[in-house]
C-alpha cells in the first residue's frame, strides 16, 4: 500500500488488482479487501494505472468477477514451449563432481503489478548444501541480450523508445540485468537472452570439472 499525488494505491497480489482511492480513510475498507466504495477505482495488474489516472480513467473493472471472468488478451502474443507472453523459464539440476549438486536457474520476464514495471534478465547458480536446500554458489556467468522496448512514458529514452545488444559477465551466483524498472508500462518489447555458466564454480575446475553450459531462453515480446 502506497500514497501517490494523495491517491491511496493497495496491491492485491492475491487476485492481481490494484485499488485505488482518493478517500485516504478508506485504508481499513482496501486491507480487508472490501472494494464496494464508490470512491474505490478498481484495476489489472495489466494496466498501466498511472497513465490511466492521469487520463481521467476511474478503474478499468466494476467487481472481482469481473476482472476473474476476464478473456486473457495478452496470450494473443508470442506464446512457446515452457514460456507465457511475459515470461520465460529454464530449470535445471545438474549431477555435480565428488557427489555434489547443482542447479542452474534462469529467466527473463516482464514484471507488471499495476504501478510499476520491470523487464530483466536474471541467472542463479546454487549448489545443493543439505538436502532437499540448495544454497547460492559463485560462479562465471555471462549474459548476451538484445532488448527493444517501447515505454508508455514519452520523456523515457527516444521518445519512449530504447534498444541495447551487449555482453555482460560477472563472477557471482546471482546475475540480473535490467532493461525497464520504472512506474509506468511498456506499449511494446522484445527480449532474446542467451545464458553462458560454468557449472560446479570453483568446484569445476578439477579433473573431473565442468565445461560451460550455453542456452537461449525463447523470445519474449509484446506488440511486436
Amino acid at each position: 500500500m502506497v500514497i501517490i499525488d494523495d491517491k491511496l494505491f493497495q496491491l492485491d497480489f492475491l487476485n492481481k488488482l490494484v485499488a485505488v482511492t482518493p478517500d485516504l480513510s478508506l485504508r481499513e475498507s482496501l486491507i480487508m479487501g472490501d472494494y464496494d466504495s464508490d470512491q474505490i477505482y478498481l484495476f489489472s495488474f495489466d494496466d498501466d494505472v498511472i497513465g490511466l489516472l492521469d487520463n481521467g480513467v476511474n478503474g478499468t473493472i466494476e467487481t472481482l468477477s469481473e476482472l476473474k471472468n476476464r478473456p486473457n488478451v495478452e496470450n494473443l502474443y508470442t506464446v512457446t514451449a515452457g514460456c507465457d507472453w511475459d515470461e520465460c523459464r529454464f530449470n535445471q539440476d545438474v549431477p555435480g563432481d565428488q557427489g555434489m549438486d547443482y542447479r542452474i536457474e534462469a529467466k527473463h520476464v516482464y514484471q507488471s503489478s499495476g504501478i510499476y514495471f520491470k523487464l530483466f534478465s536474471q541467472v542463479k547458480h546454487m549448489k545443493k548444501s543439505s538436502p532437499p536446500l540448495y544454497s547460492g554458489e559463485s560462479t562465471y556467468i555471462e549474459i548476451t541480450y538484445n532488448y527493444w522496448l517501447k515505454s508508455k512514458r514519452g520523456s523515457y529514452g527516444n521518445n519512449g523508445v530504447d534498444s541495447g545488444i551487449n555482453t555482460r559477465n560477472k563472477f557471482d551466483d546471482d546475475f540480473e540485468i535490467q532493461y525497464y524498472s520504472l512506474s509506468r508500462g511498456l506499449d511494446q518489447y522484445r527480449l532474446d537472452t542467451h545464458f553462458k555458466v560454468e557449472v560446479g564454480g570453483n568446484h569445476g575446475d578439477g579433473i573431473n570439472g565442468f565445461s560451460y553450459w550455453d542456452f537461449n531462453l525463447q523470445r519474449i515480446s509484446k506488440g511486436l
